[in-house]
């Protein structure tokens, strides 16, 4: 069984040590862009629903959204990583849908792009991917 939390730590434990994402050079837990002269993510529940499974744990359901972010002056290049490094963390959750035994399955659903001005010649371009995981929670804490 699992908790929000250990569901967060495993996806930017996971993530952050993949070499395909070491473009990305810091990891957050956070619900906002942190500004970075280099690429970075935060990671963060947007919500959670939980459904009832048994009399001491329910289902749950979250969403979870991974936003990849970066400031470039070049908007196809800045565009163009941001879309690659959001293809790579798809790539790497579709490769562990449990999250090392964490959570019971998830999965990539949707991904949005945005492009947004962050003055002096400079535009922040972003990818948020919305992960919907499915796990086991308990009910009553120390259950």
């Amino acid at each position: 069984m699992a908790e929000i939390d250990d569901v967060l730590n495993a996806l930017k434990q996971i993530l952050s040590q993949d070499s395909t994402l070491f473009d990305i050079k810091k990891w957050y837990l956070v619900n906002g862009m942190i500004p970075s002269i280099h690429p970075a993510a935060s990671i963060f529940p947007e919500d959670e629903d939980f459904e009832p499974y048994t009399a001491a744990e329910d289902k749950n359901n979250p969403v979870i959204k991974i936003q990849l972010y970066q400031q470039a002056a070049k908007p196809e290049d800045g565009e163009a990583q941001v879309r690659s490094l959001a293809h790579k963390v798809r790539y790497v959750l579709g490769g562990n849908p449990t999250l090392n035994g964490v959570i019971g399955y998830g999965f990539v659903k949707h991904i949005k792009y945005l492009t947004v001005d962050a003055g002096e010649t400079l535009l922040l371009h972003a990818a948020e991917l919305t992960y919907t995981p499915e796990y086991l929670q308990p009910r009553i804490k120390g259950a």
